[in-house]
């Protein structure tokens, strides 16, 4: 009968004969360079060579609206903190003093990682912006969402230095037979901030219009007259607007009299811009005084007063010659009502020209109109005080 100890024998000996297990091989923790939790930027900071500066941040606030983007001198003395990105482009072109054949683009954002892409240049500035801000907005969506591999990593952030810094010289010996004891070096030279974009915009605007009477009076004709407007608008830059407008219309009629109006309008809206065009909407509050020339009428008439509803397409093209003017044109559509208040209550100026008993004419003036026509605006910006 075989003992427990002859049979535990073997199994002890191969044991202690056994090689050692090796471990299996640990995985390389991934770097933060590569590797890097969605995260939400907070503000932006832009340079941008060879570009309308104020045409791409508005091209970048439709495509990336939570970000407000600054020169990048504004950051000098700032806590830049988590969330901020640091947006650089560059014009590349083989001829010195050429035009641009490409962009880099370079954005490091505030934890060390940067990101480099090139993008071919279009025919014209217009389409550069374009290009660029679609293809700045993806690349920041996607840095956002940690879709995308940076290409460098502990990349130092590239602001400028806050206060102008002075090198003095250690350890002089020097007898000095006057001051300054000791050489100085001068003060290096600060970076001047870009150009911030204006915030203000004045439009002096010029119109031809037609005017066509709707609904009552029946009898009345229903060419009310035409004439022509001149005013003036003051738009902020996301697209708000107040405006003052003065108009002078009128008709006459074969026997030599005629209306004359003029109206004075104030009120306020939004316009909207988009690459080539611009949609402006607004209303209007108007006062309308008018008199009958060639005749007299009894009793004398009173003001019109009434609201305006405006619409106004057009074609848009900013910065015109490289500068600080712009230009809209397009057609305008106006549709308001507007009536005489007296001691009857509301009415419309109606004023009947008949030859005898023959009744040749009713002239017209309020009531619900409708008025078309053609209208042009220069924008000139309003530079702001630098901060």
């Amino acid at each position: 009968m075989l003992s427990l100890p002859s049979v535990l024998a073997p199994f002890i000996a191969a044991l202690l004969v056994a090689p050692p297990a090796v471990a299996p091989p640990s995985r390389e923790p991934a770097t933060a360079a590569t590797t890097r939790a969605p995260a939400r930027l907070q503000r932006g900071y832009l340079r941008a060579e060879g570009l309308p500066r104020a045409e791409l941040v508005d091209a970048l606030a439709l495509r990336v609206p939570h970000l407000a983007f600054e020169p990048f001198e504004a950051a000098a003395g700032a806590l830049v903190g988590d969330g901020a990105a640091f947006v650089e482009l560059r014009a590349v072109s083989s001829a010195p003093g050429g035009p641009a054949e490409a962009f880099m683009l370079t954005i490091v954002v505030s934890d060390g990682r940067a990101f480099d892409r090139q993008v071919q240049a279009g025919a014209d500035d217009r389409e550069n912006v374009r290009l660029l801000a679609s293809t700045i907005a993806n690349l920041l969506l996607a840095i956002e969402a940690g879709s995308v591999q940076a290409d460098r990593g502990d990349v130092p952030l590239p602001t400028p230095p806050t206060t102008p810094t002075t090198v003095v010289e250690q350890g002089c010996q020097c007898e000095c037979p006057a001051a300054p004891a000791c050489p100085v070096a001068p003060p290096e030279e600060r970076v001047t901030p870009a150009p911030t974009p204006p915030r203000i915009e004045l439009g002096p605007s010029l119109g031809l219009l037609s005017i066509t009477g709707l609904g009552k009076p029946a009898a009345a004709d229903r060419f009310a007259g035409f004439g022509a407007s001149v005013g003036v608008h003051a738009r902020l830059r996301r697209g708000a607007f107040v405006g003052v407008a003065v108009r002078t219309a009128g008709r006459g009629e074969p026997a030599g009299n005629r209306i004359v109006r003029q109206r004075v309008a104030l009120g306020g809206g939004y316009e909207l811009r988009r690459e080539g065009w611009a949609l402006e909407a607004s209303l209007w509050g108007t006062v309308e005084p008018w008199w009958l020339v060639g005749a007299p009428i009894e009793p004398a008439p009173r003001p019109q007063w009434g609201l305006v509803a405006r619409l106004a397409p057009s074609f848009h093209r900013a910065h015109l010659s490289g500068g600080r003017v712009g230009l809209s044109v397009g057609p305008v559509l106006e549709l308001g009502a507007s009536a005489e208040l007296g001691p009857r209550g509301a009415s419309i100026g109606l004023v009947t020209v008949s030859d005898g008993e023959t009744v040749r004419s009713r002239l017209r003036v309020g009531g619900l109109e409708l008025s078309t026509g053609l209208a042009a605006t220069l924008w000139f910006e309003l530079p702001r005080a630098q901060e």
